[in-house]
């Protein structure tokens, strides 16, 4: 295990103690309950050291030496945390502490016009079930050991099998991900009764990580060693050197690419198109991160074709990070034209601006993030303005390029009107043309609801998505940073089993849906709202027809377009307490804005096929219907 995968699981777990400190009533601090899980469960003498020694008071009464990486982890939890705790969990201190408070909703302190207008709505203590409900409780709501000890034991469960996939040397930090995201999605990060307790712990664990790999690259390149010098000693400079970067990527041309389809087979074409862009930005995402050695903990958000990144600040990124636009464009052009376009824009950012003030001599007199993210954006627009290279141009205006080549001088697709692809029909029943990659895109569609055979037929049980380096016939082509194809197809789950045993080679990724898959070979999950209704009289992907005859009184579709207001403005000053100059900003952290995204975006990927199945029932009702009863509808898009 090399240092980079090392300080990336430390940083996972170093408050993984907090769960076991509060399942049980014994008088020892959390990084020595963590340090003694990762003995037991991970074995690795250098990770429990980074785990027990991240706090001040243990570092301070340690003998570590200088370039111990229990520094790095230490600066990075601070960061994460905006400030320098002083106190610890677990400590003998009760009146600071108190284990039995709840997460709080995030909503609770968005758009504050004073302390007195906040919310009071907190979470229920429990693991994440995409199958249950989410349970919103009022302030009077307190934890119990007991809900505790069922996450301790969940998480101890799965910890046995994380041990087997540390010795098969396979990708478990994003394993690991996908379990604190199952244990610790509503289990708060600090219990401190002054402070207000709305970052989860997942979130909290998976930011550390996120800034603890930046630190590490960053002073491999730099050649820094003496890590109790730069990050304990003289914290002040070091929080204003611009260690990272801040990437964003935003694909255009996705309404346009969604909606150009034809009447025929339109349902289908939609859901395969809409599904196909999600897809493809998370293996956008994942390409740049195996490309830097990074895993998804450094990923801050990604929804709707865009994404935002933390990454190192180093030579070696940028370079990958301009070669990558590079190739990835490259790749739009030659399979889209210009109707698809990723830009990605960076910025260089201090520890001060991530935690907008948290050097000793700093006040939170201004939004130091909002400014960050504002010039993040305005380097954006200016890139978009600007699309091309040279050559890409050259090519565009070229009218015997690859990417102006025309095919059929006669026929092009009814659907997206390309002519220069091989025409095929859409259906064999109808005579229809179109060109093979809008038929895969419809077959695509089709497929997301014919997940397993009529028989067996589960809604509840979706299928893996398998990103692999063989084409078969109307697979669809994915982009690559590595300039070999790449390739989307969708198989059952034991079919991806069988495979995985007898063809190691066969994948190069795969993304579990809807579902906590972890083991070696998985990349992650993806949570995507594609719900659809199915019917008994009709297998799979239901039609306008039957969905129109399900109506109560006239038979027509009903279609529901909506959009999220003023979200622009949340993120930019929704923190911000308006009429308090003097704790104006005291809300405004990169955590805050890691967990509204998540939130926001698990609503829309995640909650919303739980609201269209009839889990979800404390918020929504449809017209005179049962909440309780699966609704006669089918989700095209969410995110």
């Amino acid at each position: 295990m090399n240092d980079l995968t090392s300080i990336t699981i430390a940083s996972l777990f170093h408050d993984v103690g907090k769960v076991l400190y509060r399942a049980e009533n014994k008088a020892k601090t959390h990084s020595r309950y963590g340090a003694e899980f990762v003995k037991e469960y991970i074995g690795d003498p250098l990770i429990q050291e980074m785990v027990e020694y991240h706090h001040s008071d243990a570092i301070r009464n340690s003998n570590i030496s200088h370039n111990s990486l229990a520094y790095i982890v230490y600066e990075a939890d601070n960061i994460a945390a905006a400030t320098d705790r002083r106190k610890q969990e677990g400590a003998a201190d009760s009146l600071i502490f108190n284990k039995k408070i709840p997460l709080h909703s995030i909503f609770n302190v968005l758009k504050l016009d004073n302390q007195k207008n906040k919310g009071d709505d907190t979470y229920k203590l429990k693991g994440y079930d995409d199958e249950q409900p989410l349970v919103l409780l009022n302030k009077n709501y307190h934890t119990s050991s007991g809900d505790y000890i069922a996450l301790k034991n969940f998480l101890e469960d799965n910890m046995k099998f994380i041990n087997t996939l540390l010795k098969q040397r396979g990708n478990v930090i994003n394993s690991i991900l996908k379990l604190l995201e199952s244990t610790m999605y509503y289990v708060p990060s600090s219990t401190n009764r002054e402070e207000t307790p709305d970052i989860s712990l997942y979130d909290h664990s998976k930011l550390t990580a996120a800034i603890a790999s930046c630190i590490y690259l960053y002073c491999r390149e730099n050649q820094i060693t003496d890590y109790r010098h730069v990050f304990f000693d003289n914290t002040d400079k070091s929080r204003d050197d611009k260690m990272y970067l801040v990437l964003s990527g935003d694909l255009s041309g996705i309404q346009d690419f969604i909606y150009t389809i034809s009447s025929k087979g339109a349902l289908k074409s939609l859901r395969g198109r809409s599904f196909l862009i999600e897809i493809m930005m998370e293996n956008i995402i994942d390409e740049i991160l195996d490309s830097l050695s990074l895993s998804r903990a450094n990923l801050l958000y990604s929804g709707g074709g865009h994404f935002y990144i933390l990454l190192p600040n180093t030579q070696y990124t940028i370079s990958k990070l301009e070669e990558g636009q590079q190739k990835l464009n490259d790749w739009f052009l030659k399979k889209y034209g210009s109707a698809l376009y990723i830009q990605m824009a960076w910025v260089e950012a201090s520890a001060d601006q991530l935690s907008n003030g948290m050097r000793a001599d700093s006040e939170k007199l201004e939004n130091k993030t909002k400014k960050l993210f504002d010039s993040l954006s305005a380097k954006l627009s200016e890139g978009k303005i600007q699309r091309y290279s040279k050559e890409q141009l050259a090519a565009l205006m070229n009218p015997d390029s690859s990417i102006n080549t025309i095919k059929d001088l006669e026929r092009e697709c009814t659907i997206c009107g390309a002519s220069n692809k091989e025409i095929v029909k859409l259906r064999e029943q109808d005579e229809t043309q179109v060109c093979r990659e809008c038929k895969s895109l419809y077959l695509l569609g089709d497929k997301i609801a014919r997940l397993y055979d009529k028989d067996a037929y589960q809604k509840d049980n979706l299928s893996v998505i398998v990103i692999k380096s063989s084409q078969q016939e109307n697979d669809l082509e994915l982009p690559s940073l590595s300039g070999k194809s790449v390739f989307l197809n969708i198989e059952k789950l034991y079919e991806v089993d069988i495979n995985l045993k007898q063809k190691q080679d066969w994948y190069k990724r795969i993304y579990s849906v809807n579902r906590q898959m972890i083991g070696k070979d998985y990349t992650t999950n993806l949570w995507a709202g594609i719900y659809n209704k199915t019917f008994d009289d009709q297998w799979g992907l239901a039609d306008f027809k039957t969905l129109a005859e399900k109506s109560k009184g006239i038979k027509r579709l009903g279609v529901l377009r909506a959009d999220v207001d003023d979200l622009g403005n949340t993120f930019s000053s929704g923190f911000e307490i308006k009429n308090d100059d003097k704790n104006r900003y005291k809300y405004v952290t990169i955590s805050r804005y890691a967990m509204l995204s998540r939130i926001l975006s698990m609503f829309f990927k995640s909650d919303i096929n739980r609201i269209c199945q009839g889990v979800q029932q404390n918020s929504f009702i449809f017209g005179d219907a049962r909440t309780d009863q699966e609704k006669n509808l089918v989700i095209v898009y969410s995110g």
